[in-house]
């Protein structure tokens, strides 16, 4: 007889619409190329190219998949990879082993972006982009054994080497675009900003899973130049050439280079920066600002917008800070996954117009069905309590970049790779979320009730997280039916201590039922809370409102039988 379990919370289900997304937007009647923008609530709904969808947005959709694919399995959208793969091999014939951008009029005039003055000449390289395409490159390459990608792959790292500057310990970038023989020199001004600290994060990551030490002493030198020349704001915060989500891609980079050198000090700048985006720009249900300071809010009733790039980094940097020593990040990144990250990601589109299947395309628009196609997205400029905002352009526009599609992706990844991870210590569940792995099947209870179960399937010591709001004296342990005395650590963690394969371990806590009012970024919201995940807001939202969530004020919790797929060789990012 098949067990019932818990029918909560399950990143595998986000993952699968993430795969229907990343496989139903590439043109075919146009070279299937990516889109990069989507405008759903025009009279006809389209997609629209632009020079974003050579590199960027092609190496976010490669990453994303390889992403999604962890959490349901390997052979997923094979044909919409390989077809993403050929169209990037088409921007290195430059030969200096970067990503170039072709002609702007490759897919007709786009007066909105880039700015004139900003515009590249033929086979600029763009660095932002470059990180893109090596972080996809890079993870279907070493994932799927694809000799070819990993070959480009190398030779990205190869040619950061050639177009940076390394002075002492330090490494910088001496401008943003790399032209076709551009050589850096020491004489030029050091340039930092996202075209440099995007860099750190795959470099690092490529040095872990291949072993290639030149990429780890890049990624030193582009952290000890970024930590030690910072151009802030009032807050503590980057000021020039970076918005939020490319300032917590850095910090969560540093941290990644900091935890493995044991660098103290740049885990401690990093805190305290990300310490003040959640102070100044952030919330406790996960939506953040897009940027410290918005140009286009320049109306009567502008609001700040979130993407849900920067959502998935503020995710990413809270786990960062956990893993290096700060365990009460935990809560941060549970509650961002669970409520806003969850939130953002387009299940129901039933709300949007509806698209023209038949429309012909051209190589600026894309038609077709359009809900169906965007279903599984993730929301860009959207409001704290709406997938549609009315403030975050001023155009009347409404739109969705693909970026966020496959970087929320990665974020769902990486909370579900962190539920339940091991070191010489034993075996840490540190969310409440639930997931089987090779050590052990982690099932939660919440929002329902406060309660872990852990089945054991090796030997190991074992500590289970409880949320920061728990009151330690009401926490209840129990092993194989028999209750324990549960001794709680500072960091909030059950220590359950040595268990045996095959047994069963139930932590237990009364949940938190509460209300929470927010002020930020012109905005005030009013949460309703159950445990670490908020049931509604208010006031609501008018289109696509987020938190709909009443029906999840019950203490009965759903049961089911369900099955869920782990890989033996987990990626570890």
């Amino acid at each position: 007889m098949s067990k019932l379990r818990p029918l909560t919370l399950d990143l595998a289900e986000n993952a699968r619409y993430s795969l229907h997304f990343l496989s139903h937007n590439l043109d075919p009647e146009y070279k299937w190329y990516t889109c990069h923008k989507t405008f759903y609530d025009a009279d006809l709904p389209y997609h629209q190219h632009t020079l974003w969808d050579h590199c960027e947005t092609p190496g976010r959709y490669l990453y994303g998949i390889v992403f999604a694919r962890q959490l349901v399995g390997p052979d997923e959208i094979k044909d919409t990879e390989k077809k993403i793969k050929r169209n990037v091999y088409r921007q290195f014939d430059c030969g200096d082993g970067l990503c170039h951008r072709p002609p702007l009029r490759y897919f007709g005039p786009y007066p909105e972006f880039p700015p004139k003055d900003a515009i590249p000449v033929k086979h600029d390289a763009d660095m932002w982009d470059n990180r893109s395409v090596l972080m996809g490159l890079f993870l279907t390459g070493y994932t799927e054994g694809d000799k070819k990608a990993m070959q480009y792959a190398k030779g990205m790292v190869k040619a950061f080497k050639k177009v940076s500057i390394r002075r002492g310990d330090e490494v910088y970038l001496t401008t943003d675009w790399i032209k076709p023989g551009f050589k850096p020199s020491k004489k030029d001004a050091p340039l930092g900003g996202e075209h440099l600290y995007g860099w750190i994060t795959p470099l690092f990551n490529f040095y872990k899973l291949t072993g290639d030490k030149e990429a780890l002493a890049l990624a030193k030198g582009v952290c000890n130049f970024t930590v030690r020349h910072p151009e802030l704001d009032d807050w503590g915060i980057f000021k020039k050439k970076v918005n939020i989500h490319s300032i917590l891609f850095c910090l969560a980079g540093i941290l990644r280079v900091a935890t493995h050198t044991g660098n103290k000090k740049h885990i401690v700048w990093c805190k305290k920066m990300y310490d003040s985006i959640v102070k100044h720009w952030g919330t406790s249900f996960g939506w953040v600002a897009e940027h410290q300071n918005d140009s286009r809010l320049d109306w009567p009733g502008a609001r700040q917008s979130g993407e849900t790039c920067t959502t998935a980094d503020f995710i990413d940097t809270a786990i960062r800070l956990a893993l290096a020593g700060f365990p009460q990040y935990w809560n941060h990144a549970e509650r961002y996954v669970r409520n806003y990250l969850q939130e953002a990601q387009l299940k129901d589109t039933s709300w949007m117009k509806p698209g023209v299947k038949k429309k012909r395309s051209h190589r600026k628009f894309v038609y077709g069905d359009i809900p169906d196609m965007v279903k599984g997205c993730y929301v860009g400029w959207g409001a704290p309590n709406d997938f549609v905002n009315p403030h975050a352009r001023k155009s009347g526009l409404y739109a969705l970049q693909h970026c966020c599609g496959p970087h929320g992706a990665m974020a769902n990844f990486l909370v579900w790779h962190h539920i339940i991870t091991k070191n010489n210590k034993g075996l840490s569940v540190n969310f409440a979320i639930s997931r089987d792995s090779k050590w052990a099947t982690v099932d939660s209870y919440q929002p329902y009730q406060g309660r872990v179960n852990v089945t054991m399937k090796v030997d190991d010591n074992l500590q289970i997280r409880v949320p920061d709001w728990v009151q330690k004296n009401k926490v209840k342990l129990n092993i194989d039916g028999v209750a324990k005395k549960a001794v709680i650590g500072k960091d909030n963690f059950v220590k359950v201590g040595k268990v045996k394969a095959g047994a069963k371990v139930s932590v237990q806590y009364p949940l938190r039922k509460m209300k929470l009012t927010e002020k930020f970024c012109g905005w005030k919201f009013t949460t309703e809370w159950r445990g670490d995940t908020v049931i509604s807001i208010d006031p609501p939202g008018k289109r696509a409102p987020f938190f709909k969530r009443k029906h999840l004020k019950t203490d009965k919790c759903p049961m089911g039988e369900i099955e869920r797929y782990y890989p033996e060789n987990e990626l570890d990012w």
